[in-house]
């Protein structure tokens, strides 16, 4: 009964997850118990996703830009998106 592994496949622009597409679970805020479903674990990261926790960065580079440059974030973000899940891509 442990904890599972999310990890994403596709690179991600964000401050809460690694190049290699680990994520951290304190940054997730779940306290892990063996009746936390998958439907929590995939809305706990839908909404990090969405919002990032820059009191937790993976990404020191990628926090700063989203705290100085929210508008420079976005847009990299949109195309590492467009690059990197657009279904072009391939490793």
């Amino acid at each position: 009964m442990r904890a599972p592994e999310v990890r994403f496949l596709t690179r991600i622009y964000h401050p809460n997850i690694t190049m290699a597409g680990d994520i951290n679970p304190p940054v997730t805020g779940i306290p892990w118990v063996p009746t936390t479903t998958l439907s929590i674990i995939v809305d706990t990261l839908h909404q990090l996703l969405q919002e990032p926790r820059i009191d937790f960065p993976l990404n020191e580079e990628i926090a700063r830009v989203y705290e100085t440059d929210r508008q420079s974030y976005l847009a990299t973000a949109r195309q590492w998106t467009k690059r990197y899940a657009s279904g072009t891509f391939s490793a």
